[in-house]
């Protein structure tokens, strides 16, 4: 699993493996699943990742292994999604 945020448009990206994205599916309100051509997810993109996203969705919808849905609960219950979003850049110069 790999996170990445993404500064400029505020939203974080939880990688949960490698592949072809054959389409996205929105699970939520700016939560949004990749998924391959076996319908397994690749990654979830949060938009504004300092709200409470809808997780149980997401768990409900897609059969994730159990170190993925405890990293993913991890993360939603954590303040790491806020501490991601309170970052500013650096001022240039």
């Amino acid at each position: 699993m790999k996170l990445a945020y993404d500064l400029e448009v505020n939203a974080l990206v939880v990688e949960l493996a490698e592949g072809a994205v054959e389409h996205t599916v929105e699970v939520g309100l700016g939560t949004l699943a990749d998924l391959d051509a076996g319908g397994h997810v690749l990654s979830i993109e949060v938009l504004n990742p300092g709200r409470r996203w809808p997780l149980e969705r997401v768990l409900e919808r897609f059969a994730l292994g159990p170190s993925d849905r405890a990293m993913l609960t991890g993360i939603w219950a954590s303040r790491l999604t806020l501490d991601l979003c309170e970052l500013a850049p650096l001022p240039a110069g």
